[in-house]
């Protein structure tokens, strides 16, 4: 048991101290022959949107309530590799870190393959990193929706989701980023798309590897500029948000292996 522990704070340390993610983003001419061949590749397809919530603070009853989070959606389509699903991908913002962390991943996906193969694509990050961190989450098609309705986006999470983010137990300095967990309460999301689309292409790898998985996460979508209005009735009341995102439409994402 002693030994297992290590091995995780050890692996934690590494992931943390290292690189949670190595982000290379550029916009791209094309979208052409951008898909990879490899059999082991992952592809989805489909729309995503993504939003940034700057929310103010809460009182005592609200105290664990973060107050700035990327959320991102994505409707895959049957096409895709696993089939159609749902999928919201929450990021926190850690003012210590000076970036956004990605830190709980949320799907109506079925198929225990999509499930056991994202795991291994979040292995050692905040998302899984077992026993201390179990944020990647499987829930029903009617906990979760994401819908794409001529030009508008929607989102409904109907289910609470309890993120846990214990780095208080971790070594310094990520000891000092305390315990961040918190509970994503039912939210509603709704994105209108606002201007022309413009072509873009992002990758994110999943780097050093180890501890990290070694997969390179690529997007290329036409993103559309949108109006977002965000409903999370247990932190805002009847009150809603109005802010700026974006909709990914003609959206493909590839999960690729690593080459060694």
């Amino acid at each position: 048991m002693k030994n297992t522990k290590r091995s995780v704070v050890l692996g934690t340390v590494l992931a943390l101290s290292l690189a949670i993610i190595v982000a290379v983003a550029t916009v791209a001419p094309t979208l052409a022959n951008s898909c990879p061949t490899d059999p082991a590749a992952v592809t989805l397809y489909g729309t995503t949107g993504t939003v940034i919530l700057q929310l103010p603070p809460g009182g005592l009853a609200l105290a664990s309530r973060p107050t700035t989070l990327k959320i991102g959606i994505s409707d895959s389509e049957k096409r895709s590799d696993y089939g159609a699903s749902d999928a919201l991908l929450i990021d926190l913002w850690v003012p210590q870190a000076n970036r956004f962390v990605p830190v709980a991943s949320i799907s109506d996906n079925p198929n225990p393959d999509s499930y056991a193969f994202f795991k291994m694509v979040f292995n050692n990050t905040p998302i899984w990193m077992p026993p201390l961190m179990q944020n990647h989450f499987n829930v029903t098609d009617k906990e979760l929706e994401v819908r794409m309705h001529g030009n508008v986006l929607t989102a409904n999470l109907t289910k609470a989701i309890n993120i846990k983010l214990p780095f208080n137990l971790l070594p310094l300095p990520y000891s000092s980023w305390g315990d961040l967990s918190f509970t994503l309460p039912p939210v509603t999301l709704m994105f209108r798309g606002i201007d022309d689309p413009f072509r873009d292409e992002r990758t994110y790898s999943f780097l050093p590897k180890p501890p990290l998985s070694g997969y390179a996460w690529k997007e290329e979508r036409l993103l559309v500029p949108a109006w977002v209005k965000v409903e999370i009735p247990a932190w805002l009341g009847t009150s809603y948000f109005e802010v700026v995102g974006h909709i990914g439409k003609h959206s493909t994402t590839t999960f690729i292996p690593p080459t060694t």
